[in-house]
């Protein structure tokens, strides 16, 4: 009986000497961020008053998305919707729809 009643005192002991836990670290705000939405938007600015009608464009690419969201699907299990998906890409460097010319 005595035996438990030291262990609960030690037990209190050791947890009152416990460290108490550090607070949760302030969040750090991203430096910049809107610098860099800024600057994303004068360039998208700067494209369309060059003539790129970037709705014409994506939707030029979109085959290459739809062969690119296949493979990554299948996450490498399937050879050749990669190949599929690397050959589109290569197409569309290669050849450049008409509607993304003035985008790049």
């Amino acid at each position: 009986m005595r035996f438990i009643t030291i262990l609960q005192i030690a037990f209190a002991a050791i947890v009152a000497a416990a460290p108490a836990p550090a607070p949760a670290p302030a969040p750090v705000p991203v430096a910049g961020f809107e610098d860099l939405i800024a600057s994303a938007q004068s360039a998208l600015d700067l494209k369309t008053a060059d003539g790129c009608e970037i709705a014409k464009c994506v939707a030029a690419l979109a085959p290459l998305a739809v062969s690119c969201a296949a493979a990554a699907a299948e996450e490498g299990l399937n050879p050749l919707a990669d190949a599929a998906c690397l050959a589109s890409a290569a197409n569309n460097v290669a050849n450049t729809p008409a509607a993304c010319t003035s985008c790049l």
